[in-house]
This record gives structure tokens, sequence and C-alpha cells, in this order.
């Protein structure tokens, strides 16, 4: 892995804001919503090879 040099007019270091409240709870719904899709998907794929 190659570090990244900076071009000269341009500063990668980046401060972001704190997520407030809500932004986390959208943030975590989505990431369960999203799991439980995948979890969903890769056991039904598991179990379709197990029965063949």
């Amino acid at each position: 892995m190659a570090l990244i040099k900076e071009p000269k007019n341009i500063d990668l270091n980046i401060k972001s804001k704190e997520w407030s409240e809500r932004d986390l709870k959208d943030f975590r719904l989505l990431m369960k919503k999203l799991k439980n899709k995948k979890s969903q998907t890769s056991t039904n794929t598991s179990k379709r090879k197990a029965i063949k």
C-alpha cells in the first residue's frame, strides 16, 4: 500500500462535525437493515447449496 502525496493547493486533513443523535439513530437503523438484508440473502444461498 502506497502513501498518497497531497497536491500543493489541497488539504486532505478534514475535520468532521459531530453527529447529532438523530443522525446516529438514522445511521444505526440503516446499518441494521443492511445487515439483516445481507444475512437473509447469504443464508438463503447457503441453504440452497446444502439441499442440492
